[in-house]
C-alpha cells in the first residue's frame, strides 16, 4: 500500500519533490524486497515439510512419485490378439513333464529340521494380515485386507477355514482364480509390450500361501538349504537390494578415488 502511495506522489510531484521522495522510494524497495526473501524462504521451509511429512509416511510411494516416468496410454488391440498373447506367455505344453535332475547339482544333506506341517495356528493367520497393506487391492471376491484387519470375529472365522483346507489338502477354486490388470509402462502407451499385467487374487488365498511361504523358507533356511550369502531375493530379512547398492556405491568411489572407469551391466529378463 505504501508503495503504490510513493508510485502516484511520484509521478505528480516536482523534480524538487522527486529528490525528497528517493529516500523513502529506496526504503521501500528495500523492504518489499526482504518481504519476499522472507515469503520465499517461508514457502521453501514449507514445501520441504511437506516432502519430508510424505517421505516418512510412505517412502516407497513417495520415491516412485519422484523417480517414476508418466504412464499413460488405453490398449489398442482386438480380443483375439490379447487372447493369444496371454496363451503364448503363460502356457506350457510340458507343464507336466517333471524336470528331473540335471546331474550337476549335488543333492543337499537330510534335514536336521523337519517341515512345520501342523494346521495353521490364529498367530500365524494374524500376524500376515497385521504386514498386509491395507491399501492392497482385492480380488475377484471385491474382500480386502480391511476387513479382517479391523474385523477379529470374522478373522477367526476365516482361520478355521484355512484350517479346514489344510488338513483336507484341497485348494478351493476360487483362490486359483485372479483377475487380471493392465497397467501401462510409459506414456500414451497402446501396444501390449508397452503393458505389464497383474493378477489380483482373493486375499483369503494370498493369507494360506503366506503361511506357506513362511514355513517353507523357515524349513529351507533352518536346514542350510539356501545359502544366503548370495541369495537374498525372497529371503526375509536379508535386505538385498540394499547390499547390491552398497557394492556399487563402494566400487563407484574406488573408481573415483584410483582414477579408474567403473563398468556397472544392468541384467533386465524379458518375462522374467
Amino acid at each position: 500500500m505504501r508503495r503504490r502511495q510513493l508510485r502516484k506522489q511520484w509521478r505528480k510531484a516536482s523534480n524538487e519533490e522527486k529528490e525528497g521522495l528517493k529516500p523513502l522510494w529506496e526504503e521501500a524497495k528495500k523492504t518489499l524486497a526482504s518481504l519476499r526473501r522472507a515469503e520465499r524462504i517461508r514457502k521453501r521451509r514449507r514445501r520441504k515439510e511437506k516432502e519430508r511429512s510424505s517421505f516418512f509416511k510412505n517412502p516407497f510411494k513417495h520415491a516412485r512419485r519422484l523417480l517414476e516416468d508418466k504412464r499413460s496410454g488405453k490398449l489398442d488391440i482386438t480380443q483375439s490378439e490379447l487372447e493369444n498373447h496371454i496363451r503364448e506367455q503363460y502356457s506350457d505344453p510340458a507343464r507336466s513333464t517333471p524336470l528331473g535332475s540335471p546331474g550337476y547339482v549335488p543333492l543337499p544333506a537330510p534335514p536336521s529340521f523337519l517341515f512345520d506341517a501342523a494346521l495353521p495356528k490364529l498367530s500365524e493367520v494374524a500376524e500376515v494380515v497385521r504386514k498386509a497393506r491395507a491399501a492392497s487391492a482385492p480380488g475377484p471376491n471385491g474382500i480386502p485386507y480391511k476387513l479382517y484387519k479391523y474385523c477379529p470375529g470374522v478373522l477367526k472365522h476365516l482361520w478355521k477355514l484355512l484350517r479346514v483346507a489344510w488338513k483336507n489338502q484341497v485348494i478351493p477354486s476360487e483362490w486359483q482364480r485372479a483377475v487380471t490388470v493392465l497397467i501401462p509402462k510409459e506414456a500414451n502407451s497402446t501396444t501390449i509390450s508397452q503393458f505389464r499385467s497383474i493378477a489380483l487374487l482373493n486375499i483369503e488365498g494370498k493369507i494360506f500361501f503366506s503361511i506357506l511361504a513362511k514355513r517353507l523358507t523357515n524349513y529351507l533356511t533352518s536346514n542350510g538349504y539356501i545359502d544366503t550369502s548370495c541369495q537374498k531375493a525372497g529371503v526375509p530379512g536379508f535386505p538385498g537390494c540394499v547390499e547390491h547398492s552398497a557394492v556399487i556405491w563402494e566400487q563407484i568411489q574406488k573408481a573415483k578415488r584410483e582414477r579408474g572407469d567403473p563398468h556397472v551391466v544392468w541384467l533386465d529378463l524379458a518375462n522374467a
